[in-house]
């Protein structure tokens, strides 16, 4: 059994404590004591919510299955040496902004339970100097980890959910190995929830985009091509809500990107749509006998008379039409003018973007 404990030892040093392990703390109040040595509160349990801020950790530091019941204060603490948190239970507000972790912590798992961060948990202009572990981490509604430099920080198995990470440093270059993040409509970061309500839209795409880079750097391809949709969303709605509804929804290359082919992650769109213009072609050319007897395309000559005429008339378009959307040269003897060139202009300009849209969705559905 463990024993109950309140502690008031602000501003006290500790110089040959050792462990504090499997004790329930009612009232911790640690904030500026200095902890020269190893210390352990490896199963401990804070009924309130404990303060260390401004606290010196010179050795290795032990909170392995510690227990937070209404979360922790780290405010600008110094860890000299290692610091482990492994199957830790963080409460409702648990705040290590300002803190440095001179060697690198390790968040993670003990006998596979998860560190879990309740709700609030704030990591903003932490210092990590050292490669630091957030193992099989489970983050609440808000995990903020402003002005803080992530380079050195490797990600891994953790739910991202509610994560911010728009003013991190450093992200492109951390390691987000193997993370569980929210599924559509969800937002993946907490940025794009939050743009909805200030219109921060570039906030939200930087943020999207130095994920994307991290994971492209690790060869995470399927999980990147999640944060490149986002990113590209992000940059449609800051151009619906400064140019208006025209640009944002038709009228701009991501308005574009996404009816045609929904960001890349749609290889049926641009494939039904090539289709559709190749053979439907021939009947748009055909409008010209609602005015014109017949249609020339050189020495050919296509009239309504007879249904007859209409078939032989059809393929020899189509024939024309896949010519053209090869980017063949005309065959010799046939040439256009009047409505049916304007027609074979927009089926040369056409057919060939959606062929690239069709050839980069494929592409993105077998790299891996």
């Amino acid at each position: 059994m463990g024993q109950t404990q309140v502690y008031d030892c602000r501003g006290w040093v500790f110089p040959n404590v050792h462990f504090m392990t499997d004790r329930t703390f009612v009232q911790g109040r640690f904030d500026g004591a200095w902890f020269p040595n190893a210390i352990r509160f490896s199963g401990a349990k804070f009924i309130g919510r404990p303060c260390f801020a401004d606290t010196r950790f010179d050795g290795p530091v032990d909170f392995n299955g510690a227990r937070f019941d209404l979360g922790v204060d780290f405010q600008r603490a110094s860890f000299a040496q290692s610091a482990h948190f492994f199957g830790v239970t963080f409460g409702p507000t648990t705040d290590f902004e300002g803190t440095t972790f001179k060697r690198g912590a390790r968040f993670g798992p003990l006998n596979l339970v998860r560190t879990t961060f309740a709700h609030q948990c704030s990591f903003r202009e932490v210092i990590f100097l050292a490669a630091t572990t957030f193992d099989r981490t489970e983050f609440g509604p808000e995990a903020h980890f402003d002005r803080s430099d992530l380079k050195p920080v490797r990600f891994r198995r953790c739910i991202m959910v509610g994560v911010s990470l728009a003013e991190a440093y450093g992200v492109a270059d951390s390691d987000f190995d193997d993370c569980v993040w929210p599924k559509p409509p969800a937002a993946l970061l907490r940025e794009e929830a939050e743009a909805h309500e200030s219109g921060d839209w570039r906030r939200a795409q930087r943020a999207y985009q130095e994920v994307k880079r991290a994971l492209e750097t690790h060869h995470d391809f399927p999980t990147a091509y999640r944060f490149a949709d986002r990113e590209l969303e992000m940059r449609r709605q800051d151009i619906l809500a400064s140019d208006g509804w025209l640009r944002g929804n038709l009228v701009s290359f991501e308005a574009l990107y996404r009816l045609l082919a929904n960001y890349g992650d749609s290889w049926r769109r641009p494939f039904v749509l090539f289709a559709s213009i190749i053979f439907l072609w021939p009947l748009l050319i055909g409008a010209q006998l609602l005015w014109s007897p017949s249609i020339r395309m050189g020495s050919v000559s296509i009239t309504a008379s007879g249904a007859g005429d209409w078939l032989s008339g059809y393929w020899a378009i189509l024939y024309f039409a896949f010519r053209s959307a090869a980017l063949l040269p005309d065959p010799t003897g046939m040439w256009l003018d009047g409505w049916p060139f304007i027609c074979q202009m927009f089926l040369r300009i056409v057919t060939p973007f959606l062929a690239f849209l069709f050839g980069l969705a494929v592409r993105r559905r077998f790299r891996r």
